[in-house]
């Protein structure tokens, strides 16, 4: 009969705030993970994935750490938009746990602007309105910034409201103070 006491063994657990990362196509994720020492000596973590979809690009930082500890994963969304169910592995050589991640990767957005009438004719002094409809191509919806990017001195523009969320309209007013021909620029961006 053998008597003793034995050393507990290197143990670990960790924490993840959230299980699942929302990440555009081209865009990047992130999921910030803390390693918490458990019983026994403390021991290099490891951290690695699995069940990672082609194109998706990732980084570990650090990739191994000795608890307590805190590190990112960061990803780069190149893959086929879907959700997709991925394997965090943590071993530190006696001991080895998993989490299992959602990564929902989501088309990019965009979005199509038009202007109704796309020219008019006014008299010198005359105001005259412009329909700016925003529409949702594809993705998930944003808000989209608008703007007059140009106009001659001779022509004066109100665009409002100047952020729509698609499918919705903005009112562009134009006034000009000379006779001729003008050329106006409405610039559109999504907003992040």
């Amino acid at each position: 009969m053998c008597s003793g006491a034995f050393p507990a063994a290197p143990d670990f657990r960790f924490e993840i705030r959230q299980g699942t990362v929302r990440v555009e196509q081209g865009g990047e994720g992130r999921l910030e993970v803390r390693v918490l020492k458990g019983a026994g000596p403390a021991r290099p973590v490891l951290l690695f994935l699995r069940d990672v979809p082609p194109g998706l690009e990732y980084s570990f930082d650090p990739q191994v750490v000795v608890p307590p500890a805190a590190l990112a994963w960061t990803c780069v969304a190149n893959c086929a938009e879907g959700e997709y169910r991925l394997k965090l592995v943590l071993t530190n050589g006696w001991l080895t746990r998993t989490f299992r991640p959602r990564l929902i990767v989501l088309s990019a957005f965009d979005f199509s602007l038009a202007l109704a009438p796309s020219s008019v004719e006014t008299g010198r002094g005359e105001e005259v309105e412009v329909k700016v409809r925003v529409e949702v191509v594809k993705g998930s919806l944003k808000p989209v910034r608008l703007k007059v990017l140009s106009a001659p001195p001779a022509v004066a523009c109100e665009l409002g409201p100047d952020v729509v969320e698609p499918p919705d309209n903005a009112t562009l007013k134009v006034k000009a103070s000379e006779p001729g021909e003008y050329e106006v620029v409405v610039a559109a961006r999504a907003e992040p």
